[in-house]
This record gives C-alpha cells, sequence and structure tokens, in this order.
C-alpha cells in the first residue's frame, strides 16, 4: 500500500495543528511508514507499508510521490515527470503504462504536481480554502488535517452515497474534500490549484472503426499490461467459464507466467467444466472446491461492526454491505484480477442496448432512486448532478460508459481496491493506463458486442475461441456465426448448461426479511431521530419503511444509511456500544434443484431443399 498527502501554504502564518503520522497510524494502519519533508511553502508526506525506508532517493529539493503499479522502473518515471516541460510530462503520462497517481513536490519551483489515471482507478482528493491546499490520496486524513483532528461532516454530499452505497459523483463526506479528475493534469502553486486534461479523450470516446492492424496494436498493449508483476513465482489464477478470466489467462499463458488455475463450484458447473477443459488443452493443474451443502444452522454476524470496519478501511467512500477486510500488513501477494472489463464490453448491463435516441433520464433514474425517502424541501444536489452530467450532446450509449469510467470504476471500485492493496496488490490489466485508452476510442458497437475481448482473443490464441462459455455466447455472433464459413464451429460453441443450482443464501439481503436482521438495522437506523443525517433524510419514512416489508429495491439504501449513521458516529466518539453485538442468524437448508433456463439450438439445415439448381444435394 502507498499513498501521499502534499500540503501548500498559500498564507504564509498558516499552520496545521496535527501530527499526520500519528493520525494516519491511528485512522488507517498502525503498521504503515511515514515518511515526510518540507520546505518554507510545501509539506510533503509519503506513506506505505511496502517499504521500511523512504524508497526514492533524496528529499531536499522535493519528493517523489508515485502510487500504484507500473510496467516501467520508478527511477525512470521520475526523472522524465520531473526533469521535462509541461507538454512532454502530459504525453508522457498518456503512453504510461499501469494503474496509478504520481505526485511531487518541487522545492525550487514551489509547486506539487499531480497527474492521474484515465479512470482514476488511484483517486486523488482535495481540500482548498484561503489559507491552504491539501491533495492526496485518502480523503479522511486530508479532512483531519484541514481541521486539525475534528471531522466537519458535508451533509449534501452524502446524498449520493445515501442513494448509491458510494459516492457517484465527486463528493466525500467530509467539508470542502472533493474528488480530482482523471486524465489531469493538477498543478499547486501559489496562484492556487489548476487542473488541466491530459487530452480530449472523454469528449471523444467510442468514435474511431477499427481494423485489423488496430486489433493488433492493441492486443499488444494487452498483453504488455501484464509486466506489472514479476514472473519468477507461480500464479494461482481464478478460472470460471466467463470471458474476463478466460483473456486474462490467454494473456497469462502467452507471456510465459507459471500458472495454475482453480474454480470455485460443482462438478457439473459451467465453471469447473469449463476451466478443467482449458487446463487440460494446456496441461495445467486445475483445482475445484465445491460449495459446502449445509443443513440447516445459524451463524453469528455483527452488522454493526461490519460496517465500521468497511466504512473505516475505505474512509467512508464504501457502504458496510461490501466485503473489505481490515487494514492489515502487506504479504506481499501478487495477482491480476479483471476489474473494469464492463468498461471495454458495454458498459452498464441495463444500458447495454442504448444508442444515440435513448432517453438519458434513464440514466438519471436509475441512479437518483429512492429518492423520496429524502426529507420534504430540502435540495438534492446528487439530482441537479446527474442533470447536468446528461446535459451533454453524447448519445446515452456513451455517456454511460463516461459515468462507468469517472464514477464507477473512479469511485467505488477505486475506493475498495485502495482498501485491499493495504494487505495485497491486484492488477487489472483492463485498467491499464495505456491499453484503457486506446480502447475507448474504438466504436461503441464494437464496444457493445464484446468485439474488443474477441479480437484480441483470437490473435492471442484462437482455440480458446472455439470453447463455449458458461450459459453465454460472445455478443458479437450471439444470433448467427460472423461467417458462413464457420457455422459448424458456431453451433459447436453454444453454451454449456448446469445440470443444477444451488440456492446460496445472502444474510445480508434484507429483503429476505429476517427478523434478526432487521430487528438489528431498526435499532440502528431509529435509534437518534435527531442524528444530523435526519437534516437531509425524512426519519417518519425511514420508520415506515424499515417497519413494513422490505423490498429488493430498499436494501442499498438500508445498508448506505446505516453506513453514514455508524461512520459519524465512529469519528464523532458518540458510537451506540449497544448495537455493537452478535446476533444468531438462521440459514436455511442449502437447496440444490434442477436448472430450468437451458437453451439448445437445434440445426434443422440438412433438412433444407434447394430452391434452384445452383445448389447440389450431395449424399458425401
Amino acid at each position: 500500500m502507498q499513498g501521499f498527502i502534499h500540503i501548500f501554504k498559500l498564507d504564509k502564518n498558516y499552520t496545521y495543528d496535527v501530527d499526520i503520522e500519528a493520525i494516519l497510524k491511528r485512522y488507517k494502519a498502525p503498521s504503515l511508514n511515514v515518511f515526510e519533508t518540507k520546505n518554507e511553502n510545501i509539506t510533503s508526506v509519503y506513506f506505505t507499508n511496502e517499504y521500511t525506508e523512504y524508497p526514492y532517493g533524496l528529499t531536499e529539493t522535493g519528493m517523489f510521490t508515485p502510487v500504484g503499479i507500473f510496467t516501467r522502473e520508478i527511477e525512470e518515471i521520475k526523472n522524465s515527470l520531473m526533469n521535462s516541460e509541461a507538454p512532454d510530462k502530459l504525453n508522457y503520462v498518456r503512453n504510461l503504462e499501469g494503474q496509478f497517481a504520481i505526485g511531487y513536490s518541487d522545492y525550487i519551483s514551489n509547486q506539487i504536481n499531480v497527474f492521474t489515471h484515465v479512470a482514476r482507478i488511484e483517486t486523488v482528493y482535495a481540500f482548498t480554502s484561503n489559507d491552504s491546499i491539501i491533495i492526496g490520496t485518502d480523503p479522511l486524513i486530508i479532512s483531519l488535517i484541514a481541521t486539525n483532528g475534528n471531522v466537519d461532516f458535508s451533509l449534501p454530499a452524502l446524498h449520493s452515497f445515501i442513494l448509491n452505497g458510494y459516492y457517484a459523483d465527486d463528493g466525500t463526506p467530509f467539508k470542502d474534500v472533493y474528488a480530482l479528475p482523471g486524465n489531469s493534469h493538477i498543478k499547486v502553486d501559489e496562484n492556487g490549484l489548476e487542473i488541466n486534461e491530459i487530452d480530449n479523450l472523454y469528449s471523444n470516446l467510442l468514435n474511431k472503426e477499427y481494423g485489423k492492424s488496430d486489433y493488433d496494436d492493441l492486443t499488444d498493449l494487452f498483453i504488455n499490461a501484464f509486466n506489472t508483476q514479476p514472473k519468477d513465482k507461480e500464479f494461482r489464477l481464478a478460472l470460471t467459464g466467463g470471458k474476463d478470466s478466460r483473456l486474462i489467462f490467454a494473456a497469462m499463458n502467452s507471456n510465459n507466467f507459471d500458472l495454475s488455475v482453480f474454480t470455485n463450484g460443482f462438478d457439473d458447473n459451467p465453471d469447473v467444466v469449463i476451466a478443467k477443459r482449458i487446463a487440460d488443452m494446456y496441461e495445467l493443474e486445475h483445482r475445484s472446491t465445491s460449495p459446502k451443502i449445509s443443513e440447516e444452522n445459524t451463524i453469528s454476524v455483527n452488522i454493526y461492526s461490519k460496517i465500521k470496519r468497511v466504512m473505516l478501511a475505505t474512509s467512508g467512500m464504501v457502504y458496510g454491505y461490501e466485503n473489505v477486510g481490515s487494514l492489515g500488513k502487506f504479504t506481499g501477494h501478487k495477482s491480476f484480477d479483471g476489474i473494469g472489463a464492463e468498461l471495454v464490453k458495454g458498459g452498464f448491463a441495463n444500458f447495454i442496448n442504448a444508442d444515440e435516441n435513448s432517453n438519458k433520464l434513464k440514466l438519471v433514474n436509475t441512479f437518483n432512486r429512492n429518492h423520496q425517502l429524502l426529507k420534504n424541501g430540502k435540495d438534492n444536489p446528487f439530482g441537479d448532478f446527474l442533470l447536468d452530467f446528461i446535459d451533454d450532446e453524447q448519445g446515452l450509449h456513451k455517456l454511460q460508459i463516461l459515468y462507468s469510467l469517472k464514477y464507477r470504476t473512479g469511485r467505488l471500485t477505486s475506493a475498495a481496491k485502495n482498501a485491499a492493496n493495504y494487505s495485497r496488490q491486484s492488477h487489472s490489466p483492463f485498467l491499464d493506463n495505456k491499453f484503457l485508452r486506446e480502447a475507448l476510442k474504438i466504436q461503441y458497437a464494437d464496444n457493445k458486442n464484446e468485439e474488443i475481448h474477441y479480437q484480441i482473443m483470437k490473435r492471442i490464441d484462437k482455440r480458446l475461441i472455439d470453447i463455449p462459455f458458461a450459459k453465454d455466447r460472445w455478443r458479437v455472433e450471439k444470433t448467427k456465426p460472423m461467417t458462413a464459413g464457420d457455422y459448424d464451429n458456431w453451433l459447436n460453441r453454444q453454451p454449456y448448461y448446469p445440470s443444477t443450482v444451488l440456492g446460496n443464501y445472502n444474510w445480508r439481503r434484507v429483503q429476505n426479511n429476517d427478523k434478526v436482521i432487521i430487528k438489528q438495522f431498526k435499532d440502528i437506523l431509529l435509534s437518534n431521530p435527531n442524528h444530523i443525517i435526519y437534516q437531509i433524510i425524512d426519519y417518519k419514512a425511514v420508520n415506515k419503511m424499515i417497519s413494513g416489508t422490505i423490498k429488493a429495491n430498499h436494501m442499498r439504501f438500508i445498508w448506505s444509511l446505516a453506513s453514514i449513521i455508524i461512520f459519524v458516529n465512529e469519528l464523532t466518539d458518540v458510537s451506540n456500544r449497544t448495537f455493537n453485538k452478535d446476533v444468531n442468524v438462521t440459514l436455511p437448508s442449502t437447496s440444490v434443484s434442477d436448472y430450468k433456463n437451458k437453451k439448445k439450438i437445434v440445426d434443422l439445415t440438412n433438412d433444407f431443399l434447394p430452391l434452384n439448381k445452383s445448389i447440389d444435394i450431395s449424399d458425401d
């Protein structure tokens, strides 16, 4: 894990009255090593649990603070950025591989410079005032510095979180602390904070028609994205019956990684069957783990503790429903994952059929759900933000990709990965800065139809094209083969379906209406009608909702509201410990039933009769 904080004094008399190392170790992790340097205008802090000494050279003239995963040597990146003119810096970052945020202070020119990733997968935040500008990778720590250890919350910013479970805009829960844009160069000096786009990609998405040589080059970029990890150790890759893990497998195999694969599922599960077939083809070890079929039993859960753990680990950025662990020590474990792949195969699933004529209000309605639970007469700045976002000449099909890029990957995914990075390092090649920049230029029809996955797979190892997927096909050939000559192979690629389906019970789904779970949520949500959150949320409406039958569309709201209540309580030392307790939840027996939605293609071509003599019938 790596992070940074840079503070620029606009007022020479400005001082902050907190020990930055102490608050990092208190609010994040005791295992952090903190390195600090300063001059009369700038204070720079680099913190990490991966190194015991500052690893990037001398700091007399400034501090270099890279965060993320790179394919190039850090020293080369440092020299290229700190010793070049502005246009050269932008061009360098535009072509830089990996997933990152890069900052550095320059004590000679009295500047702070920060460069952000195209999908801001390592999000950078800022606080600005007349006295100072604080910029860094953790919004909670920035807020604590700005307020001298007294957290100041922003109620208007909480709308987005409560409705979605993460900040689906540029806000944070902290007053005057906000997320800086991706694909940007941020400069801080005596004139303030200045933001410039690295290039105009955001306004020129999905417009380029790709040809064979273009896909050849894109394949090379994808393969090169795996150079973020060394090849001197064995990688255990989770391989399923889906497209993302197969493409990652293909690229790792072509890169000569030492691989073994594993899959979770029963023996007849398509994921297991298909993964084993692939492993056998490459003579690789494959292991599978069958889910445990349990009798009716009880488990002990602590909703308050779970929410507290997730919210503190992510500095309040991700709601407690998600499975995010506590901030532990760095184990050195490195891996690859498929996070962000949706950006190059159509974006959000419920917008997959959108085009330039689709009603853009669908995006507003999707993310502004449950707004009726907001207090009457109170503004909804998040709803206004969404309306401003769709006020754009681009159609819904492109806007939803841009929204996913900036506000799902750039907020939810980023915050969750940042917490996970405390203990391990995982890289998604789909979010490689250079690959993603190029892939996002490709026309939307190719993006939506999974042409990018298909063309890369075909170039890496064509054999993997002809192995079927679990309950799915390549979208590019969903209804028919791409060429007449590929008809037989297309038939053989029909989706593989399971014989049975496992009915797992997820206790986190409040729509199960488990009385014990609902009771604990009710205690948390209704314990204090004077909680600051009820200045913008209608307490009576919440009471009515939680006291009735909980529906699926309420789940995210309930978890989000409980998360904010607990987070505020914990940071203001008014936590109600009464609700921080274990409860026993009854789990029903695991159900195993027949899979009933199998689809089979019937080949009728042998029954066709020619309509003219130009078609011959042969018995051969």
